[in-house]
Formats: structure tokens, C-alpha cells, sequence
């Protein structure tokens, strides 16, 4: 009777452990602005690469093994509030100039393949491929691992006009709308 009681309490204790292994595994809500991101050294791909203010969630789709991926605002310095990037703040950010941005580095918590922690949000402590940003109008800038900063090329004429911008394939640009 009494080692009964003692494989209960034992397979009670791993239930509960197991149990607890889901917990704090956040997922995307339905109906959220999801968007998916591929950055390899090569390159960095949005879909959709246009979305809502509010609450927009990043997946990191590629590499598969975590990667990383650097998400970059304007107007980041001492008296200016962080938030979207200029056609000019873009192109300076093409020709490898950062002077007057924010930089914050995405990365898996957790290290190894992300295997069953696709599409939940990552947290300290809690491996996921998925981060929640709360964006404003405007467009914003993603640097992939191959971006290099103070390029020597630059990735369009300097001269050329704005609205024909085009980001180097290491750097892509979420425009938010209002």
C-alpha cells in the first residue's frame, strides 16, 4: 500500500511537470497582424511587408535554427522620441549609416533548433521565433545578419529621388499604415 502511494505521489509530480513545460508558450492571437520574415546573410524578405499601426507580431521563419535580425527606428538621440524612418533616414540606413537610429537585435531565447517553439512568442526565459511590436504609422527598417554597416556601395544612385528608394537585399522596410 504504501509504495501505492509513493508511484501515485511520483506520477502526480511528473504530470504536473509536464504539464507546466506548455505554460508561459504565448501564441500569436487569432486575427493578429502577423508578419513573416526570412533574414539569412543574404537576404531579408517581409509578407506581408505592409501592415496596421498597433500591435504587429514578427516571425522569424528563416533560418530555421533561430538566426537573428536587427529592427531599426528613427530619430533615436537624446531630445527625440524613437519611432518611423524617413525616405532620407532609409537611404543613409542603405549606404550603412545608423547616426540617428535605434537598434534593437531580435533573437531566439533559447539556443538550438526552435522545432516545436515555432510560432510562439519569445520571452526571457521562453524559447519562440515570434516577437510582438507596437508600431506606429511610418516605415521601419529590418537588417538581416549580412547587413554590413559604413557599406562602401551604396544601394541606389544618391541622387535619385526617394520614392524610388530600393533597400540592398540585406535590409528590408515594414511600412505601417494608419
Amino acid at each position: 500500500m504504501r509504495h501505492r502511494k509513493v508511484v501515485v505521489a511520483i506520477v502526480t509530480v511528473l504530470v504536473a511537470m509536464l504539464a507546466g513545460c506548455g505554460q508561459g508558450q504565448a501564441t500569436v492571437p487569432s486575427g493578429a497582424q502577423l508578419v513573416h520574415l526570412v533574414a539569412t546573410q543574404s537576404e531579408v524578405r517581409l509578407s506581408p511587408a505592409t501592415v496596421h499601426a498597433g500591435d504587429i507580431f514578427i516571425q522569424l521563419d528563416e533560418p530555421l535554427d533561430g538566426g537573428s535580425f536587427t529592427f531599426v527606428v528613427g530619430a533615436a538621440s537624446a531630445t527625440a522620441t524613437p519611432g518611423p524612418m524617413s525616405d532620407n533616414d532609409l537611404e543613409r540606413l542603405a549606404h550603412g549609416d545608423t547616426q540617428g537610429t535605434g537598434q534593437w537585435s531580435y533573437g531566439p531565447s533559447c539556443s538550438g533548433p526552435q522545432g516545436a517553439d515555432v510560432g510562439h512568442l519569445s520571452a526571457p526565459g521562453v524559447c519562440g521565433d515570434v516577437w510582438k511590436i507596437a508600431l506606429v504609422p511610418g516605415k521601419y527598417a529590418i537588417l538581416g545578419p549580412g547587413w554590413l554597416p559604413a557599406q562602401t556601395q551604396a544601394s541606389v544612385d544618391p541622387t535619385a529621388d526617394p520614392s524610388g528608394f530600393k533597400a540592398p537585399s540585406t535590409m528590408a522596410v515594414l511600412d505601417v499604415l494608419p
